[in-house]
């Protein structure tokens, strides 16, 4: 197994440590024994030393109990997370909603020299951290993004809204996401590092956001689960655009509708999306007046202002 260069940087918030070991240990084997070496921490008087002593007490278990394996493991797969950045931090998120990983990139400047520092940002509950065998799956899925947003042939670029973004344009990211997230799964698939299950619940959340006909379903999933080599624009193109994507008839041919929100093609949409509930119809009317009830709203729409504030 590949290992971190001696010059890479792998730091962990202490009190996420601390958390993680707390729950790890609990009904373990050695808990009397962590017991026993953290209490007696509380016999020295209190300052810097102490302070270093339960974080390099903390420190130690957290490895003893395996809680640094699927980091390890995640980036020992794909070298590209040590080649292309300088530093890894982990850092207590807010909630499991919060939970996941980011790329940050900042230039340093020095006199003659000028740099690219980046920066993986990985925000974990201590509970998920605590359970190795849980974190792994979800450390790859996430680092995957990150070897996406660091290889030049993947081509990603920000979306750019205007001074408010639309409904048209969270809904576009939605399912821009979601393929994404589908490409990184059919990935990890081919690796033999994913449960055969997740291609059924891909499938399913495929059709539920792009209501692609049933002859084209298949087809038009397995274009982003079972294939290689695809790019950002591929999947704001699809994101925008599916039928241009399915092999047979456009989407007027077979009937489909736009929703009169994301302005996205939708298979039987009037009678798919029936009458948005009432808060939804007063979120609706807030953020656009000239809309009228009667006209079709997509069930993807209606997930979203349901789900998510949308200023």
């Amino acid at each position: 197994m590949r290992v971190a260069p001696p010059a890479y940087r792998l730091d962990y918030h202490p009190l996420l440590i601390e958390e993680a070991v707390l729950i790890a240990v609990s009904g373990h084997p050695e808990e009397v024994h962590f017991r026993g070496e953290r209490d007696r921490l509380y016999e020295m008087p209190q300052g810097q030393e102490r302070e270093c002593a339960f974080h390099d007490l903390h420190q130690n278990w957290f490895d003893r109990l395996g809680l640094s394996r699927p980091l390890r493991e995640a980036f020992a797969t794909w070298l590209i997370l040590m080649e292309s950045t300088s530093r890894v931090v982990l850092v207590k998120s807010r909630s499991k909603k919060d939970e996941g990983a980011e790329l940050y990139q900042a230039t340093e400047k020095s006199p003659g020299i000028e740099r690219e520092r980046r920066t993986i940002l990985i925000r974990l509950r201590p509970e998920m951290l605590a359970r190795p065998d849980d974190l792994l799956p979800f450390l790859r899925h996430e680092l995957l993004h990150i070897v996406d947003l660091l290889d030049p042939g993947f081509g990603y670029r920000p979306f750019s809204d205007g001074p408010l973004p639309s409904i048209a344009d969270w809904s576009q990211r939605e399912r821009y996401h979601l393929l994404w997230d589908i490409t990184i799964d059919g990935r990890l698939n081919r690796m033999g590092l994913l449960e055969p299950s997740a291609r059924v619940s891909d499938l399913v959340a495929f059709q539920r956001v792009f209501s692609v006909p049933a002859p084209e379903l298949e087809a038009s999933f397995s274009l982003f689960f079972d294939r290689e080599g695809h790019t950002h624009d591929d999947l704001v193109s699809f994101s925008r655009f599916p039928e241009r994507g399915l092999a047979g008839e456009d989407s007027e041919s077979i009937g489909r509708g736009r929703c009169s929100l994301c302005q996205f093609p939708f298979e039987d949409l009037p009678a798919a999306s029936g009458e948005p509930p009432p808060r939804v119809i007063e979120i609706i009317r807030a953020l656009y007046p000239s809309w009228r009830p009667g006209e079709p709203v997509c069930p993807h729409c209606i997930d979203l202002l349901t789900s998510q504030d949308i200023d």
